[in-house]
């Protein structure tokens, strides 16, 4: 009994030595969070140190998460985007960071194309996966279902949180961090062949089985919600649709054109309902054919962010900062 009871110890210590072993590099080498101008951007990243009295910033999925660069911008600038981060997450965050935002600040809204449409991401088989992020940054009343035993795994072993552990045991023998997509430059070759996966992804994938497209309710009300707590506050919105590359609009154009009746639709409710102004810079000649500012036909890189970011403040901000 003592040789078993014995064992039984050892085993457990082996288990809980190696389960720290995975836990630590894989933290090591899943790359550096993001900040507000933080020159290492990956899909691990999260929202950390955030700073007070935010004069600028921006919500929105991983268009607006590479989208910017604040480096050159005056004032206080924070990114608050994520890849595949929804409106209605947008605005638990807001909720949660309001108190760090200076009145008149401007906040910046991103809206994709898939922004409104889809069923909702707490249907979706990788919902808890990337659910997970939040538990990191946010209070348990603005995380979706929240769970505490999961708030526990993300906060001292978050290598047991993800749900392909063969990713992790690939990483760790990488011996390397994720690439860094915000240097990557694409080209007209492979944005012809990246254009139509992406609009599958975002428009073909959110109709149902019949082919008919699903209007996002609750998506669409968190947009109001976010617009309705930036008038409590005295926040200054904008909504903006980033820069595409004209390999992705022809798509969309040839496989849906109804799908901009219905875009465009919803925004010109939002904005008659509200009064808040949309910048849509998606067909931009500054941007639509110039490889060298994009990563893929949809997502901008660090040198398509600074150019952006400084034509949006020449444009549009300049006048609404504080």
């Amino acid at each position: 009994m003592k040789r078993f009871i014995r064992n039984a110890i050892v085993f457990v210590l082996i288990a809980a030595l190696l389960t720290g072993l995975v836990n630590f590099v894989y933290l090591r080498r899943k790359g550096s969070p993001c900040g507000t101008m933080g020159t290492i951007k990956n899909d691990d990243a999260i929202i950390k140190d955030v700073p007070e009295n935010i004069t600028l910033c921006n919500f929105g999925s991983s268009h607006g998460y590479y989208g910017f660069d604040y480096s050159e911008m005056p004032g206080t600038c924070f990114n608050f985007a994520l890849p595949a981060q929804t409106l209605s997450y947008d605005y638990l965050i807001l909720k949660n960071y309001q108190s760090r935002i200076s009145p008149g600040a401007v906040i910046v809204l991103p809206i994709s194309h898939f922004s409104f449409f889809g069923k909702d991401e707490t249907e979706l088989n990788d919902f808890a996966s990337k659910n997970n992020r939040y538990y990191s940054f946010l209070e348990k009343e603005n995380i979706k279902q929240y769970d505490a035993k999961t708030n526990l795994l993300v906060s001292y072993l978050p290598a047991l949180t993800v749900e392909d552990p063969i990713a992790i045991v690939r990483q760790i023998l990488s011996g390397s961090k994720q690439e860094n997509l915000w240097d990557d430059v694409t080209t007209k070759e492979d944005a012809e062949a990246h254009a139509e996966p992406r609009y599958r992804n975002f428009i073909e994938s959110k109709k149902d089985k019949n082919g008919t497209r699903v209007f996002n309710q609750a998506e669409i009300d968190a947009l109001y919600d976010i617009l309705a707590l930036c008038r409590e506050q005295g926040f200054c919105p904008v909504l903006v649709t980033t820069p595409l590359l004209s390999e992705y609009n022809d798509t969309v154009r040839e496989k849906d054109p109804a799908f901009y009746d219905d875009f465009y639709g919803i925004l010109d409710k939002i904005t008659v309902a509200t009064g808040v102004c949309y910048y849509d810079y998606s067909n931009d000649e500054r941007f639509t054919g110039t490889y060298d500012l994009f990563f893929n036909t949809d997502h901008l890189n660090r040198a398509g962010a600074q150019k952006f970011t400084a034509i949006l403040y020449d444009e549009v901000l300049r006048e609404l900062l504080p």
